[in-house]
C-alpha cells in the first residue's frame, strides 16, 4: 500500500490559557511533498492546506493531552490521525484506496441491531432516524412507487390508473433509483416488486457513502452510471464530508470526498430524459440558474446543519464534538416539510374596484429553491386559487383570468378545483401514442388520471410555466361586482400537491394538500 506520511514538527505545545501557538510539518507521499492535503485539529473549523512543497502550519491554543488530536485528510486515501501528546515529531500515515471496486460486496444494512456490528444505525442513532424519515429511505417501498409501478391502487387493485408494468412487460429503469442496492448489484434493473432484505431499504447509507465518482456523461436518470468503490471482504471504506473523521481503534474506513458537498453527487438520480425529453430537470435547472453561479450546492439548503447535533457519531462509539453546522440533516425537506416548503415561495396580491369590475393581481415568486417550483416528478404540483365574494358568501362571475386546469381535480369530492379562478403551476407531458388506456385531457376521474402522462411513456412537453429560480409569475383576475354591493372578500392561496389530484384519488394515495400561503382582504365597493 502507498502511504502519505505526515511529519509534524511540534514547535510550542500550550498551557491552558496560553497565547495562540503554532505547529508546523509537511506532508509526504511515497517519500514526496503532497500539495493539496487538509490538516486540522480534530472536530475544530480551523484547517490549513499544504501548499505546493507539503508544507503547512496550523495554529491551536489547545494544551497537550491524549484526546487531542492532528487529522490529515487528502482524497483518494483513507483519513488518519494522531495524538498530540509530547513534544515529539508526529507522524501519520494515509493508506491509499482500493484500486478496484469488489463486485461482491455485501451492502450494509442501516438498521440499529446489536448482533450486527457494523449496521449504520447502531454508531449514528441520530442520523438513521433522521434518514428513516425521509424519501430516500422509502424510495423502494413508497405505495405511490409501487401503485404507479404495477398499476394498482393502495388497495392491491389492479388496473386502477397507468402503471409502467400495465404498458411495458419489462422490469423498467425504475430500480436504477428507486432500489439501487438491488441494480448495482446486478448490474441491470430489476423488478420492483421481486426485491428483498436490505435491498428495501431504498437508497441506504451504504449507496451514498460508497459513492466515489459522478462522471462527466451520464445516461440519467440512473445510478448505474456512478463510480462505486466498495472494499474488499473483511475491510472497510466509507466516503463522506469530513476529511477527520476517523474509526475509533484506528482502523482505515473514512475517506474524504469533496463529491459530498458538490450537487453533481445527487445528479444520477434527479436529473435525466425519457425517450429523449427532459423529464427530471432538477439538477439541469439548479445548473443553469443563479445558485450554481452563486456557488450554492444542493447540499446547502437540503442537508443544511439544523444546529441540534453536536456529533455525527453517537458519544459511547467514539463520535468526536464538532461544529453543529459541519453536520448536515439527513432529511432532504427538513425537519419541518411544510415550513420547508414555505420558505421556497413569496406571494403577493393587489386588488381594486373600477367600473364595476374588481381587478386582482397576483404574483408569485420562487425566493428560495435553486431550481424551477414546482421540481422533480413531473405529477408535483402548485395550484394558485383566487376568488371574490360578496356579504352574502355568493362568489362573484370571473369575467377574464385564467383557471385551475382539469388536473386540479374534476367532479364532485373534496379539494377539486378543475374550473375555478386560478392557475396551476407543473410540467404537463400528453402521450404520444397509444397504451393500454387512451389519454384524454378531461372527462371522468379514471380517465383524468391518464393525463398528464405519466414520465415512462412517450411523451412530449405540452407546457411548461413552473417558476425558475428568483423569478416569479404574474397574473390577472377580473370579477363582476353586483350593483349595490357593499365589501367585496377577497381571497388568493397558494397550495402544493406531490401528485395530480385524478391520478390521486384513483390511486387511492394519501398525499393532502399543503397550504404554502393564503392571504385576504376586504375591499369596499360603496365608493367606487
Amino acid at each position: 500500500m502507498n502511504r502519505i506520511i505526515v511529519t509534524l514538527a511540534v514547535i510550542c505545545l500550550v498551557c491552558p490559557g496560553a497565547a495562540a501557538q503554532n505547529i508546523d510539518g509537511v506532508v509526504q507521499s511515497s517519500g514526496r511533498p503532497l500539495p493539496g492535503a487538509v490538516v486540522r485539529i480534530q472536530g475544530l473549523d480551523q484547517k490549513v492546506v499544504t501548499g505546493a512543497d507539503g508544507h503547512f502550519v496550523i495554529t491551536t491554543r489547545e494544551a497537550p493531552k491524549d484526546t487531542l488530536y492532528i487529522t490529515a485528510g487528502h482524497e483518494g486515501y483513507y483519513n488518519n490521525r494522531t495524538r498530540v501528546s509530547t513534544g515529539h515529531n508526529l507522524v501519520i500515515s494515509l493508506e491509499q484506496l482500493p484500486p478496484q471496486d469488489n463486485y461482491l460486496y455485501s451492502w450494509q444494512d442501516p438498521t440499529p441491531d446489536k448482533a450486527q456490528a457494523n449496521n449504520c444505525g447502531n454508531c449514528h442513532s441520530a442520523i438513521y432516524e433522521q434518514w428513516k424519515k425521509d424519501g430516500h429511505a422509502n424510495s423502494a417501498t413508497d405505495p405511490m412507487v409501487l401503485t404507479l409501478y404495477n398499476g394498482t391502487d393502495v388497495h392491491g387493485n389492479r388496473d386502477r390508473g397507468p402503471g409502467y408494468k400495465r404498458d411495458w412487460t419489462d422490469e423498467g429503469n425504475c430500480s436504477s433509483c428507486h432500489a439501487p442496492m438491488a441494480t448495482i448489484k446486478r448490474q441491470q434493473p430489476v423488478t420492483l416488486t421481486e426485491i428483498q432484505g436490505v435491498e428495501l431499504s431504498g437508497v441506504a447509507c451504504d449507496v451514498c457513502h460508497k459513492m466515489k465518482e459522478v462522471p462527466a456523461a451520464l445516461v440519467s436518470p440512473s445510478l448505474t452510471d456512478v463510480h462505486f468503490l466498495r472494499p474488499p471482504t473483511s475491510t472497510r471504506l466509507n466516503f463522506g464530508p469530513f476529511d477527520d473523521s476517523t474509526f475509533p481503534d484506528e482502523i482505515p474506513d473514512f475517506s474524504y470526498s469533496p463529491l459530498f458537498k458538490d450537487s453533481r453527487m445527487c445528479a444520477p438520480c434527479h436529473d435525466g430524459k425519457t425517450w429523449g425529453v427532459p423529464i427530471y430537470e432538477t439538477y439541469s435547472e439548479w445548473k443553469a440558474g443563479p445558485y450554481s453561479k452563486a456557488g450554492i450546492q444542493c447540499q446547502d439548503c437540503h442537508m443544511s446543519g439544523t444546529g441540534e447535533y453536536e456529533r455525527f457519531a453517537d458519544a459511547d462509539k467514539g463520535g468526536k464534538v464538532r461544529s453543529p453546522a459541519r453536520i448536515g440533516i439527513h432529511q432532504s425537506l427538513g425537519k419541518n416539510t411544510t415550513a420547508f416548503l414555505r420558505s421556497a415561495v413569496r406571494m403577493e396580491s393587489e386588488s381594486a374596484i373600477d367600473n364595476g369590475l374588481l381587478s386582482i393581481k397576483v404574483r408569485v415568486m420562487n425566493v428560495g429553491a435553486g431550481h424551477d417550483l414546482p421540481t422533480g416528478q413531473p405529477m408535483r404540483n402548485i395550484l394558485l386559487l383566487v376568488s371574490a365574494a360578496g356579504d352574502d358568501g355568493i362568489p362573484l362571475t370571473l369575467v377574464s383570468g385564467e383557471r385551475v386546469p382539469a388536473w386540479g381535480g374534476i367532479g364532485p369530492g373534496s379539494n377539486n378545483y378543475a374550473g375555478l379562478p386560478g392557475k396551476g403551476f407543473a410540467k404537463v407531458l400528453q402521450t404520444l401514442n397509444e397504451y393500454q388506456k387512451p389519454t384524454i385531457i378531461a372527462g371522468e376521474r379514471e380517465n383524468a388520471a391518464e393525463f398528464p402522462a405519466p414520465a415512462w411513456r412517450r411523451s412530449k412537453i405540452l407546457s411548461d410555466n413552473r417558476i425558475p429560480p428568483k423569478s416569479d409569475d404574474v397574473s390577472t383576475y377580473l370579477f363582476a361586482v353586483p350593483e349595490h354591493s357593499k365589501d367585496v372578500h377577497v381571497k388568493a392561496q397558494l397550495i402544493y400537491r406531490k401528485a395530480f389530484k385524478p391520478l390521486a384519488d384513483v390511486k387511492g394515495w394519501d398525499v393532502p394538500d399543503v397550504e404554502l400561503i393564503s392571504t385576504s382582504n376586504t375591499i369596499s365597493a360603496l365608493v367606487h
